[in-house]
């Protein structure tokens, strides 16, 4: 099996995600960031679990790392993270395909899905 990684957020303020990496964090989940397409492209090769997609601040991907990120479907959950407005990154991310969406601020099921996810890929027999 291929070494899996936790979560990684894709975004140029992943400040703003605070409680978000810190609630990953106390459930013992590791967390990665990246702030432009070519750093996602490099972290993608971990093969994340999950993979989180800023919608409202910008993950700065380019169509390199979209494809990229589009690639990693089979091994990676992708949602994109929003507050409401689809909009604003359309042109980005016009090409990128997602599993689901969820709402910035509201990390409880996120982290729940990344605790699930995870404790799955631990406790997976090694082939």
């Amino acid at each position: 099996m291929e070494n899996r990684t936790g979560v990684l957020l894709l975004s140029v303020l992943p400040e703003a995600h605070a409680d978000l990496l810190e609630a990953l964090h106390q459930r013992g989940i590791p967390a990665e960031v990246a702030r432009s397409g070519r750093h996602a492209v490099q972290k993608l090769r971990n093969h994340p679990m999950l993979v989180l997609v800023d919608m409202v601040y910008g993950p700065s991907l380019d169509r390199v790392s979209v494809e990229r990120l589009n690639s990693t479907r089979s091994a990676s959950t992708v949602l994109g993270v929003h507050d409401g407005d689809f909009d604003r990154f359309a042109d980005e991310l016009e090409d990128l395909v997602v599993d689901g969406f969820c709402r910035a601020g509201d990390w409880s099921p996120v982290v729940d899905l990344a605790a699930e996810t995870f404790d799955l890929i631990a406790i997976s027999p090694r082939h």
